[in-house]
């Protein structure tokens, strides 16, 4: 028998063994607001070694702040996006797609004109983690309250 085809010589695949669960903070900034986020993501598909990396659910929630639709200018945001990411190793293009929720920070402000609002969501972020790190470093932008944005978290 060929040692080199051997059973013992195939070993789990490298990635298989990436942390499904990440948390992190994300700073959004834009003319006329900034968003303080605080998302978990979830990996539900996984493949060994491509490119095309991961799939998941990621979930939000936080604060907008200095914006002109509720009167002391904070409001509260959840969201709730489905996300990919590609690439190998620690670099990776990581886009997410779903709804972002706004509501006012005090039940009196539900009686406003605009007292919540559903956006569509969308991200484009350059996204640094190794396979086997705990470290997440996201920077991109996206649309609506992430336009510029900066996270830093961790993987388990």
């Amino acid at each position: 028998m060929n040692p080199g085809l051997s059973q013992n010589n195939f070993k789990e695949p490298y990635y298989d063994k990436q942390s499904k669960n990440a948390l992190y903070i994300t700073f959004g900034r834009m003319p006329g607001f900034k968003t303080t986020l605080v998302q978990y993501e979830r990996i539900i598909i996984q493949h060994s070694n491509s490119f095309f990396n991961s799939a998941g659910i990621k979930l939000g929630i936080g604060l907008v702040k200095e914006w002109e639709q509720y009167k002391d200018g904070v409001g509260n945001t959840s969201s709730a996006n489905l996300f990919t990411f590609f690439g190998r190793k620690a670099n990776h293009l990581d886009i997410s797609a779903g709804l972002f929720y706004t509501f006012p920070e005090s039940i009196e402000e539900f009686g406003s004109e605009k007292p919540e609002t559903l956006y569509p969501s969308f991200t484009l972020s350059y996204r640094y983690q190794k396979p086997l790190g705990i470290f997440v470093l996201r920077a991109g932008i996206g649309f609506p309250f992430e336009l510029i944005h900066l996270s830093l978290g961790f993987c388990f």
